[in-house]
């Protein structure tokens, strides 16, 4: 996987916890991260989409990258067992 990160196929996406995790889809995109399961979804929108280009206009560059990531406790994960803290 690290080799198929280096040749761009897939991106590495590497969390506080030391773990990485690998997304094939490089199109902008929000990561959705459960602090307790530690799945991660991918969510997209045309208002994120339309915000980056704008933002890519204002500022007269062309990025070398972009992450957006939202960490929250799924309703589910959360009946289960207490969040702690730190845990990505």
């Amino acid at each position: 996987m690290h080799l198929l990160s280096k040749i761009g196929l897939v991106q590495e996406i590497e969390f506080s916890d030391g773990v990485s995790r690998f997304d094939p889809d490089p199109s902008l995109h929000i990561h959705v991260v459960c602090l307790k399961c530690r799945k991660v979804e991918d969510y997209r929108s045309e208002n994120v989409n339309k915000l980056w280009a704008e933002l890519i206009k204002e500022l007269g560059f062309k990025p070398l990258g972009q992450r957006i990531d939202v960490y929250t406790c799924y309703n589910k994960c959360s009946q289960k067992r207490p969040l702690q803290q730190n845990t990505i």
